[in-house]
């Protein structure tokens, strides 16, 4: 069923973008959205179980959240169907947190969910709603990049790229007039040619003012806590080695099949080391 209140779905990896991405469109008078939304990951009626989502729709907007009180988010899992559950998501967020948030919300004619998981199962979860999605992608050496600086290993990142872009192929021959793919790096490079891109595709009135500080004008939010900070390390550059380029590139030129071989080989080496490191410490 169509949600006439959701504007659309944004999604991508985990440090693609996302949540740069959401808060340019939501800068827009019409558009307002939270951190994440979670909804299409479960069945409303088991909504309640899914962490963090079902608590992060609770906290406040005061951190960038969605300001819903409990009883409300009880009434949401009851909906009759997603259509209905945003369409009670918009009616109700901004209720705890700041009265300025709260108006915004009211007066935005759209809300979106923006919430990176959904990119795992992204297949199914578009079968649950009748709504544009829009996935963020970065280049495959600055996505590494991104995962390297939080110390994560090359293995991880193969599991995780692999299964995103299998995703993605499978989500682009069921549902293509549907999906929107975005460019990180064209975004930054040419972000009013892209968000205009995008605004067409969603059917919304260009804006050729958003900007994260137009975002912040509007909301009067100031970025603060753990889940929006940034400190001056994490925008420090992250160089690759040799060898970690070669191996990117390998992987960027993969057909489909020769990724899931790949996978394979990444989850050998990451149960090999966890052995290993097990049996060291016998």
């Amino acid at each position: 069923m169509k949600s006439d209140n959701l504007l659309c779905v944004v999604t991508g990896m985990e440090q693609s973008g996302t949540t740069f991405l959401s808060k340019l469109l939501a800068s827009h008078p019409d558009i307002m959205c939270g951190f994440e939304g979670g909804l299409l990951l479960r069945d409303l009626s088991s909504f309640t179980e899914s962490d963090p989502w079902y608590g992060w729709m609770q906290e406040s907007t005061d951190i960038g959240h969605w300001g819903i009180l409990p009883e409300n988010m009880e009434n949401i899992c009851r909906a009759d169907s997603y259509a209905e559950a945003y369409r009670l998501v918009k009616r109700h967020a901004g209720e705890v947190g700041s009265p300025r948030v709260r108006r915004c919300f009211q007066q935005a004619k759209w809300i979106l969910d923006k919430t990176p998981r959904y990119l795992d199962v992204l297949e199914s979860v578009m079968g649950r709603v009748d709504a544009p999605f829009v996935v963020i992608r970065k280049n495959i050496f600055n996505q590494y990049r991104s995962f390297k600086k939080r110390n994560l290993s090359m293995e991880f990142f193969l599991l995780r790229y692999i299964c995103c872009k299998r995703q993605l192929a499978a989500a682009k021959q069921k549902y293509a007039d549907r999906l929107f793919t975005v460019s990180y790096e064209e975004l930054v490079k040419d972000r009013q040619g892209v968000l205009f891109g995008l605004y067409r595709f969603l059917g919304a009135p260009a804006y050729a003012e958003a900007s994260l500080e137009a975002f912040r004008r509007k909301t009067r939010l100031v970025e603060h806590g753990g889940l929006h900070r940034r400190s001056a390390e994490s925008h420090a550059p992250v160089d690759l080695t040799p060898s970690e380029v070669r191996k990117l590139e390998r992987i960027r030129q993969m057909s489909i099949p020769r990724l899931r071989v790949a996978a394979l080989a990444a989850r050998l080496k990451m149960a090999w080391r966890g052995l290993r490191s097990g049996l060291s410490a016998i």
